[in-house]
């Protein structure tokens, strides 16, 4: 699947600033995971 260019940036200052990414698209954000993601 792929991930559009505003949950990867959401993504992005999550992983940068080691917050939880609080979403009901779990689907859309668990590929990134594996760089550091936090989901909840």
């Amino acid at each position: 699947m792929l991930i559009t260019d505003t949950n990867l940036l959401e993504a992005s200052i999550a992983i940068a600033n080691n917050l939880v990414l609080v979403t009901k698209n779990i689907k859309h954000f668990k590929i990134l995971e594996e760089f550091g993601l936090k989901i909840l």
